[in-house]
């Protein structure tokens, strides 16, 4: 993450960039993207951001992997669902309802249990932009397209987002967004996380963030 850092401080000199940890030391804070709780993380990213000056105005938001899913936030047995952070984003479509009884965090973020968060959608909505972004080797993801929302029917078959009731009912007001053309689709060549800082630059920086550097009412957020 230290390239993005330098790239966007590179082409947008007057950004200001925040970079969120988790802990102290590097390698801490690597092992804090496989061992935690991710509810408890939000939270302290929450806290370190709400007491952040240069951000009280907004800001442009960029998740790379887990962390698109985290910034949506504002295996399934105990220990495991508890603490190892990549249980708490899996989906078994072939166990939908222990998926929706003991996972923690992405049933809550997506709204899919049956007494739903108004709040979500709101929220969702007061984005300027909310870029999704698949890459079009991706293996590591299953399904690839869950990064737009895409995922298996109970028969395994693959529903893309519109076709979805999380959609179509707008739980967390994708719709919403979409209907003012405000939900953008992208595709990167290439494996999980494979991306040229070229790629970077060209569909990322330049198209959504270098025409934000003046605003504090328009805020993207990208899931990578």
């Amino acid at each position: 993450m230290g390239k993005i850092e330098a790239v966007i401080r590179e082409h947008l000199p007057d950004t200001y960039v925040y970079s969120v940890q988790l802990a102290p030391s590097d390698s801490e804070d690597q092992k804090a993207g496989f061992f935690g709780n991710v509810n408890m993380q939000v939270d302290t990213v929450c806290e370190q951001l709400r007491n952040d000056e240069h951000l009280k105005d907004g800001f442009n938001a960029i998740g790379f992997s887990q962390g698109g899913q985290f910034l949506r936030q504002g295996a399934y047995a105990g220990y495991v669902r508890d603490h190892v952070v990549q249980a708490q984003y899996y989906k078994d479509w072939q166990n939908l309802e222990a998926y929706l009884k003991n996972n923690i965090f992405l049933p809550d973020i997506n709204n899919e249990l049956p007494a739903k968060n108004s709040t979500y959608a709101k929220h969702l909505q007061r984005l300027h932009t909310f870029v999704m972004i698949q890459f079009d080797k991706d293996i590591t993801v299953k399904p690839a397209g869950s990064a737009w929302f895409d995922y298996y029917n109970a028969s395994g078959i693959l529903v893309p987002l519109k076709d979805q009731p999380l959609y179509k009912e707008d739980w967390i007001g994708l719709m919403a967004l979409d209907k003012q053309d405000r939900l953008v689709f992208k595709t990167c060549p290439g494996a999980h996380m494979q991306f040229t800082l070229d790629y970077f630059v060209e569909e990322v920086l330049w198209p959504y963030l270098a025409d934000q550097q003046a605003s504090t009412e328009k805020q993207v957020v990208f899931d990578i």
